[in-house]
Parts: C-alpha cells; structure tokens; sequence
C-alpha cells in the first residue's frame, strides 16, 4: 500500500485532498509536478532557485527530463520511469527532513507517547505507543468516546469509521478551533481581542452583555448562553402547547354546556 497519502498529510501539502488516492495507478504529469515543485520549494529545498526552474515546465517530455535530473542529483534509488515510485521516495525524504529540522520537539512528543506506551519490554501487538491500529481495544474506546461526543453513531470501529471520524474532523471541529488569529486584537475587531478573520469572530456578534477580559472566555460564556436560550425556547415550546390543549379544553367543555351536550 501507497503510503504517499499519508506523507502528504504529515506535511500538510495543499492539495492533499485532491491527490490521486490510488497511488497504486499510474499518475499524470499534471498531479506530479504542482507535488514535486511543492516538496522542492517547501521542504527538500536541494536546487537553488534558478535550477527549480526546468520542475516548472508545461511540456510533459520536458518536465519529465527535468524531474530525472533532478532525481538523479538526489541520488534517488528509483527509476524515474516509476512516479508512484519516486514520489513517495520524494515525500520519504521530505519527512526525513522535516524530522530533522524539527528533531527536538518531534522527539519529545515521541518520548511522551512512549512514556504512555509503558516499557518496551511490556509492548505487545496491541498496545504499541501511542496506537496500534484501529483494532486495539485502546484506539477502539477512544474513537468510540469521539463518535460519541460527536453524536456520531456506530456499532464498531472499523478504517472506514477512522476516516470518516478525521474528515469531520477536519472539516468541522479543527477549523472552528481558535488560532493564533483569534488571540490577537487588531483594529476593526468587534469585541475586544476577538479577530474578524479567526472562528471566534462569528460568536462576537451574539450580545454576551458582559466581558471576562478573555476573548476564550468571551467566546465560552457566549456559547453557554446561547445553549441556555436553547434550552428556554425548548422549554417554552413545551409550555405553549400545553396552554394550546387546555385551551382547546375549556372551549369544548364551553361549547358542550351551552348546547346542552354532556361535558367530555
């Protein structure tokens, strides 16, 4: 199995949503070389920048002789025939670097997960720090808390369930998250220190009616408030239709009387 995907979510590649998924398959030209510049540019960063310039060439044959010269200055083990190949060699050597540009604090996370993991010698095939795979009993309990908490229903934990747990992830809870623009207080803000640009911006508009001093804490009260309303307007809709069967009681006990029909 490809395991190219999976690099170019690690190094957060733009266009990783859209790359082809089977990787198995051949790849165009025309998916490879917005990658390759990518990796080049980004993280590898090999060639100076007037070299770069033969990986932005239109022309398939031209693009496809630069990218050998370029394998080849690499020391690329490929054949460059093979872009699955290559590309996955590419984003391996990307990983490799990105490690070591950022070694102390990738160690220390790894150094906490094992920490987590128990003794090595305590490791078996179910409980690898800080997971396993999706049928450890460990990754299993805490995908089924997420599900849960996400009101997400599922009977069993399966990779299709781990997918469609990240793409909800990723595309509804990371993103409402706050970042660093949602700390800053620029001009042209609503409530102090809440950015126009970060997610916490949509909850300015909402009159809170007081202010903690702390945009986070702003943004929670805000959202106890609005789920106490909720909870209000649930409760006064229980009420008013109570007062709608009484209502419709007493006017037919009113009627009945007043046409001499026995009450119901």
């Amino acid at each position: 199995m490809s395991c190219i995907p999976l690099y170019l979510r690690a190094l957060k590649y733009p266009g990783a949503s859209s790359f082809p998924s089977d990787t198995r398959a051949s790849i165009e030209v025309e998916a490879a070389r917005p990658l390759v510049t990518w990796l080049e540019n980004q993280k590898i960063r090999h060639y100076t920048i007037p070299q770069r310039q033969g990986l932005l060439a239109t022309s398939a044959d031209d693009w496809r002789a630069a990218y050998g010269q370029y394998l080849t200055a690499l020391e690329c083990p490929c054949s460059s025939e093979g872009l699955p190949a290559t590309l996955q060699w590419l984003c391996s050597r990307a990983v490799s670097l990105e490690y070591a540009d950022r070694n102390e604090q990738l160690n220390a996370s790894t150094s906490a997960a094992v920490e987590v993991g128990g003794a090595v010698s305590d490791w078996s095939e179910h409980s690898l720090p800080p997971f396993a795979d999706t049928a450890s009993p460990a990754v299993a309990a805490a995908v089924m808390r997420m599900l849960r908490t996400l009101h997400m229903d599922q009977e069993e934990v399966t990779p299709s369930t781990v997918e469609r747990l990240s793409s909800v992830l990723d595309t509804q809870v990371l993103p409402a998250l706050p970042g660093d623009e949602d700390t800053a207080a620029p001009s042209g803000t609503g409530r102090q220190g809440v950015s126009a640009a970060g997610p916490i911006a949509l909850l300015a508009g909402f009159p809170l009616g007081f202010s903690t001093g702390s945009p986070l804490s702003d943004a929670a009260a805000t959202i106890l408030r609005m789920l106490y309303l909720r909870d209000l307007r649930g409760l006064q809709d229980v009420v008013d239709r109570e007062l709608e069967r009484v209502q419709a009681s007493t006017v037919g006990a009113m009627a009945d009387k007043a046409y001499g029909r026995p009450a119901r």
